[in-house]
């Protein structure tokens, strides 16, 4: 199977699939989708899409993302479109209250470990309605995507391989993979264009290139809050987000095998 499914129009499109469980099974392919933005698919792209089964999709882009750039998807789908936006993570976001002249780089790059830290602590309602997705989901894969598919997308990925007891070194795999498929340089330019009189247009494309990469201490950073504040990773799973012991097991039980 393959993890990388290539599309024309959003380039960081993977399987959640065949990493493996503590208790040695695998999480089922064709399950769980992660992406960018879905507003260029090409037609090529679409068919592919339609022929993934996918019945639900969650979007964790800000309203004003979804309106500059609405997702193209298969007409005749039936699909399930949950709005599940989050502030952190978003580019534009970012610099409505930051101040320029503070983007060097070691401070962006502790600003995307705030960031990861606050998906773990203070996000919880926007993944919690995606895990009662995933809770609901009998037949067919659910999407998950933000923008770039990497910030906000990376830790509903983690989330879901810790509810499916992955170990987080394989989590850490999967979201270092966005470094092998997603191009800073690419989304620099689309960012700019779509923002031309913005502060980000005015920028040193190096000062913000962090806010555009994946590094192990990002997430690792959220990692680090979960422990900080909970006895184990099961524990924050009930504490936030009302995942029993049954809940889990019950998700393990169709997801993996």
């Amino acid at each position: 199977m393959k993890r990388h499914i290539p599309f024309t129009g959003t380039p960081n499109f993977r399987d959640l699939g065949g990493y493996r469980s503590r208790n040695g099974k695998q999480v089922r392919w064709n399950c769980f989708y992660r992406s960018g933005q879905l507003s260029r698919l090409s037609s090529d792209d679409l068919d592919q899409f339609a022929a993934l089964g996918v019945r639900v999709v969650c979007d964790f882009r800000r309203l004003e993302e979804v309106e500059r750039d609405p997702s193209l998807l298969p007409e005749g789908m039936q699909l399930e479109l949950l709005q599940l936006s989050i502030d952190p993570g978003s580019i534009a976001a970012v610099f409505q209250n930051y101040d320029a002249s503070q983007s060097v780089d070691i401070d962006m790059a502790q600003f995307m470990c705030t960031i990861n830290r606050a998906f773990a602590l203070q996000h919880h309602g926007p993944y919690s309605r995606m895990l009662e997705a995933m809770l609901q989901l009998h037949e067919g894969a659910l999407l998950f995507h933000c923008a770039a598919g990497k910030d906000r997308t990376g830790f509903a990925a983690a989330l879901i391989l810790m509810i499916l007891d992955v170990p987080r070194e394989l989590i850490m795999r999967d979201y270092m993979l966005t470094h092998d498929y997603f191009l800073p340089d690419r989304e620099l330019q689309r960012l700019t264009s779509n923002n031309a009189s913005s502060t980000l247009a005015t920028l040193n494309p190096a000062s913000i290139r962090p806010l555009l990469e994946v590094r192990p201490e990002y997430l690792q950073a959220a990692f680090d809050a979960i422990d900080e504040h909970y006895a184990s990773t099961e524990d924050y799973l009930e504490a936030v987000f009302a995942l029993t012991d049954s809940k889990r097991q019950a998700l393990q039980q169709r997801f993996l095998e």
